[in-house]
């Protein structure tokens, strides 16, 4: 029978201590040669499953479409405003004004000042166009002319579209404790609250943060739904009847794991690191999480009184075309009751499952309020957890931003005729790493213990190995 110190070895090259384990046939290796020799079954199939993972990642989010339409919209508004700036520049600049022509400046100006009227008004036409697109999340790149695309991306490569967003400071960022007033204290009723209810919070100040860094701060009527949607599907537990996380680890890795699943598929390590700092900032603080919580349901609220007004304008049509008007209103059913529009029957249990999140948000936020000193433990857990996240997310930007690099330093190789760090990847020897995270069917904080420090370590010796 085997002994123990038998295993820790690695079962490919029988000489090294085992480092990793294959998350297929549970093999344990010790390098990534080592990892290529033992079966051929896995190799193949890591192969296809991260094709499928990168085929899939390159197919854009709905949270990189908003982002997108939003940054669309202002450009746009923006280099109107420049062109508009720089005819008016020229127009002064042309020296029209002496006293000798008087009567040609006059011309000259009033022919002018119409010309730019009418670009004025053809440019506000356009911009009205590509507005109510991105209100409808209809706009995409076909909707750009060749002139509009080719700026468009060549602002975004050059980082110049970040100076026309708006600048939004969060509240929770402000020094200040904000005025609210307190939650109804219905938490104790029958009984206390249970301690594991901080996770809950936790992620809940997550998705709020989330939520409204996605929209800039602003959640207009016409954004309701949409807001109401992102929140719901980056704190799901929310709907869910699932007891919360046992653990700060899971609680965390819980959230961002939502966030990175389809619809919004937000998979941006800058972002997602921003997010955890808000959630640790809205944690610190027992107004700030009480009051996030409370606008968090004042959302949902929202949402459900939308669906419910819905619902009465759909039964008003419906008794309208009971009443003998059907033919009137036969153009417009077509056109504003499509087959996408929700039912009265759906509308009426999503205002159930909004009413269902609001009663839960109102005790989320009543156990933070008053039960915020009992929650010590468990707030000093997420935030250890959390901070570790966010140190996991630098690494990450750190490593994507030194891979970058070294494909640009090889690019630069390739024109000037050397051999370049690609070619030379290419032979077996040198053949470019796979990155390969163990599995585990152990906790959900042990899991993410293992599997982040072992997926770092796996990626700094294949960057390294890269790089020489």
């Amino acid at each position: 029978m085997a002994s123990s110190t038998d295993f820790k070895v690695c079962q490919v090259c029988k000489t090294e201590q085992h480092k990793y384990v294959c998350p297929k046939c549970k093999l344990l290796y010790c390098s990534l040669p080592c990892y290529k020799k033992h079966n051929s079954d896995c190799v193949s199939s890591f192969y296809e499953s991260e094709f499928a993972a990168a085929a899939a990642a390159a197919a854009p989010t709905l949270h990189e479409k908003r982002d997108f339409n939003i940054k669309l919209t202002r450009f746009h508004l923006q280099q109107q405003q420049q062109e508009q700036q720089q005819q008016q520049q020229v127009v002064e600049g042309l020296g029209f004004d002496s006293s000798d022509e008087g009567d040609t400046d006059t011309d000259t100006d009033g022919a002018s000042q119409q010309q730019q009227q009418q670009q004025q008004q053809i440019g506000e036409e356009r911009l009205q166009q590509l507005q109510q697109l991105a209100a409808a999340n209809e706009l995409q790149l076909q909707h750009l002319t060749a002139a509009e695309s080719a700026a468009f991306f060549s602002a975004l490569k050059r980082g110049e579209l970040a100076k026309y967003l708006e600048p939004w400071k969060p509240w929770w960022l402000s020094i200040e404790l904000p005025t609210m007033e307190p939650p109804a204290h219905i938490c104790c009723r029958p009984t206390r609250p249970d301690p594991r209810l901080a996770m809950t919070l936790a992620q809940v100040l997550f998705g709020y943060a989330h939520c409204m860094r996605t929209f800039n701060g602003a959640t207009e009527d016409a954004d309701v739904p949409e807001a109401a949607g992102h929140l719901l599907a980056v704190a799901k537990g929310l709907e869910s009847r699932d007891p919360p996380p046992a653990s700060a680890v899971s609680a965390v890795d819980q959230a961002l794991e939502w966030a990175a699943q389809p619809p919004l598929g937000c998979t941006d390590a800058e972002f997602s690191e921003v997010c955890l700092t808000d959630a640790a900032k809205l944690l610190g603080v027992k107004e700030f999480a009480a009051k996030a919580a409370a606008a968090a349901a004042a959302l949902i609220d929202r949402f459900k009184e939308l669906m419910l007004q819905q619902q009465q304008q759909q039964q008003g049509k419906q008794q309208q075309q009971q009443q003998g008007e059907r033919q009137q209103q036969e153009g417009e059913q077509q056109d504003n009751d499509s087959p996408q529009a929700p039912s009265n029957k759906q509308l009426a249990k999503l205002a159930v499952k909004a009413e269902l999140v609001v009663r839960k948000l109102g005790f989320v936020a009543s156990a933070a309020y008053y039960h915020w000193e009992e929650l010590l433990q468990q707030r000093q857990q997420l935030q250890q957890a959390l901070q570790q996240r966010c140190s996991m997310l630098r690494q990450l930007q750190q490593i994507k931003k030194m891979r970058e690099e070294a494909q640009q330093a090889a690019r630069a190789l390739d024109s000037c005729g050397s051999t370049s760090l690609a070619a030379a990847s290419k032979s077996p020897q040198s053949a470019k790493p796979v990155i390969v995270v163990p599995s585990s069917s152990s906790s959900s904080s042990s899991r993410s213990k293992n599997s982040s420090s072992s997926s770092s370590c796996v990626i700094e010796e294949s960057f390294k190995r890269e790089a020489d």
